[in-house]
This record gives C-alpha cells, structure tokens and sequence, in this order.
C-alpha cells in the first residue's frame, strides 16, 4: 500500500514539473512564423526560353506561352500579397503569454488554407494551358526531358513513412 502511494506521489510530482516548465517556456522559445508561402514552380526567364527551345516552339507559341506565363505571375504576385496579410494577422495570435481566441483565428487559417489552394491551382491551370499551346509531340518531348531531371528530395517525407 505504501508503494502505491509513493508512485502516486511521483507521478504527480513529474506532472508538476511538466507543468511548472511548459509555462515556464519563453516567449522567445516558440518557433518562428511560418515563411510565405512559395510561389509554385513555373517556367520563367533562362528556364522559359531552354524549355521553349528544347520544344522547337514556333514564334506565335512563344507569344502565347510567355502572356500565359506573365497572366501567372501577376496572379501569384496578387495573391502571394493577400496571403502576406493573413500572415501579419497570425502574428496577433502568437502571443505565448496569452489565450488564443480560436474563433478569431479559424478564418484566417482557413483564409490562408484557401489560398495556399488556389495557388496550386493557378499553377496547374497555368501548365495545364501551356500544354494546350504545344503539339502533341512537342508535349511528348517536354515530358521526356522532365523525366531525365533530376529530382532533388523532399524536406518532409513525414506523411509517406507513415
């Protein structure tokens, strides 16, 4: 009976200490904001021209490809500066010392979620027209050339091993 009480007694005491140090952890401690989020890859300047001179693209696709690739940009800019906004009103919450108001913040999370969305919608609706503009065989050639890129490895493989 008395070890059963002696355990018990160091149990809360480990609680107790768990306790006293997680509120005892600086502001400083917490991580940093999250970085904006990156722009999805897209075919642009040096890169734009290897891929239109490696599809032989005729004078008129090259105009057509570089307005789809500009209407891109613009796009992104617009958006990337919307998303920098809902960032700076994530940092009113970060306040470590103070409750957070999860009410407040669900729809600037959610604001953020949904345009991290159409980011990467813009991005596929963007390759996705470039391909229409190209032939079949100047697709077929782009795709090989992918495939001999070399890939460099993700970050986060977190989600896949699990």
């Amino acid at each position: 009976m008395e070890m059963r009480q002696i355990g018990n007694g160091f149990g809360s005491l480990l609680l107790s200490f768990g306790l006293v140090a997680l509120l005892a952890l600086p502001a400083a401690a917490s991580p940093p904001p999250p970085p904006r989020a990156p722009a999805p890859p897209a075919p642009e300047g040096p890169r734009l021209e290897m891929m239109l001179e490696a599809v032989d693209a005729t004078d008129a696709q090259r105009a057509r490809i570089e307005a789809i690739q500009a209407d891109f940009e613009d796009r992104m800019n617009a958006l990337h500066e919307r998303m920098g906004d809902l960032y700076e009103q994530m940092e009113g919450f970060r306040d470590a010392g103070a409750p957070v108001d999860i009410a407040a913040l669900r729809p600037v999370a959610e604001a953020l979620g949904d345009l991290t969305a159409e980011g990467i919608i813009l991005g596929a609706q963007m390759r996705s027209d470039i391909a229409m503009v190209l032939t079949e065989e100047q697709r077929a050639k782009l795709a090989r050339m992918r495939d001999l890129e070399p890939r460099a490895p993700r970050a986060d493989r977190r989600h896949r091993d699990h």
